[in-house]
């Protein structure tokens, strides 16, 4: 089996491929500039998805694609146009290409923010939820979603489409580093009364899926939402991470709707809705289509991540 993977240097394209790389499954990787991590086959193929490309003769032999290059929601430099180019049309032209290498399967990693900001209380996000993203990272994510269906519908290429949530593991960046380093400054913080649900993905959760996802001919032409399958409160978070002493610091009781308006007032609405708000998926036709259900229960997870 030979995979190809795009995006080998962010967080989870390094844990792909140090996950297929201890599994001796030969892989290709794409990135714009050198590798910044050892589990390679020296072989990187360098790529701006900013900029024209033509990868087909690179693509050919292997079995399978893992996009994960793209614009992320969480860097504020991106523009609009960044996004529908990166994230839109380069989505598009590397599956025609993938089309005409004779890859049999493109394996997309979208995102739970297809949806919505928030998920209504007691109602998780399906497979039926109706689509409405709120950001540019979003609706960029949707669109080249639906540009992939389309080219796999006009080729024997067929898809996979998977949308997480917010991912951690041991040294993940972005929100789960904004709040580990919040905690190691043992201050006391003001999120003891948030009473949400969120789902959260373990890394090692997302690589058991993905090797679930390779094998199962059920995983053709099917859109996957992914977690821990078990949702946690920030408040409830935030006390599991406290249980490693490194981390802590006193979490203490503060009107949720005074602390949302400190929050807007300093400009952080978007990390206030990551905090305060619902963000649930149901897992249930990825558990029933794939016969599969995530190893890592939520208090090993994080412990493994801290």
């Amino acid at each position: 089996m030979s995979i190809v993977i795009t995006g080998a240097n962010g967080y989870v394209g390094k844990s792909l491929c140090k996950y297929f790389f201890e599994k001796d499954i030969f892989f290709k990787t794409i990135s714009r500039s050198s590798l910044e991590h050892n589990f390679h086959y020296n072989n990187n193929i360098r790529c701006d998805f900013s900029k024209p490309f033509n990868l087909i003769e690179d693509l050919k032999g292997s079995k399978y694609i893992f996009h994960l290059a793209s614009c992320v929601h969480n860097k504020k430099n991106f523009s609009q146009q960044d996004f529908r180019i990166v994230n839109v049309e380069a989505s598009k032209i590397l599956a025609k290409q993938s089309a005409r290498a004779k890859i049999q399967r493109f394996i997309f990693f979208s995102s739970a923010a297809v949806f919505a900001k928030e998920s209504p209380i007691d109602r998780p996000f399906s497979n039926e939820s109706l689509c409405m993203p709120e950001t540019e990272y979003g609706k960029s994510k949707l669109m080249a979603e639906n540009e992939i269906k389309n080219v796999c519908g006009e080729s024997e290429l067929s898809y996979s489409i998977i949308r997480p949530p917010m991912i951690y593991g041991k040294d993940a960046p972005g929100n789960w580093n904004r709040i580990l380093r919040f905690l190691k400054y043992r201050i006391p913080l003001p999120f003891g009364s948030i009473d949400n649900k969120r789902s959260f993905l373990f890394i090692g959760n997302l690589l058991s899926f993905i090797e679930t996802l390779i094998k199962s001919e059920n995983a053709k032409d099917g859109t996957f939402l992914v977690s821990d399958d078990h949702d946690i409160s920030t408040t409830q978070l935030i006390n599991e991470i406290k249980k490693n002493n490194k981390y802590n610091s006193m979490n203490f009781k503060m009107n949720v709707s005074l602390l949302g308006l400190i929050f807007r007032i300093f400009g952080l609405s978007n990390e206030s809705n990551q905090l305060f708000k619902n963000m649930q998926l149901d897992l249930s036709q990825t558990k029933s289509k794939l016969n599969w259900k995530p190893p890592f229960d939520i208090s090993e997870s994080i412990r493994e991540s801290v």
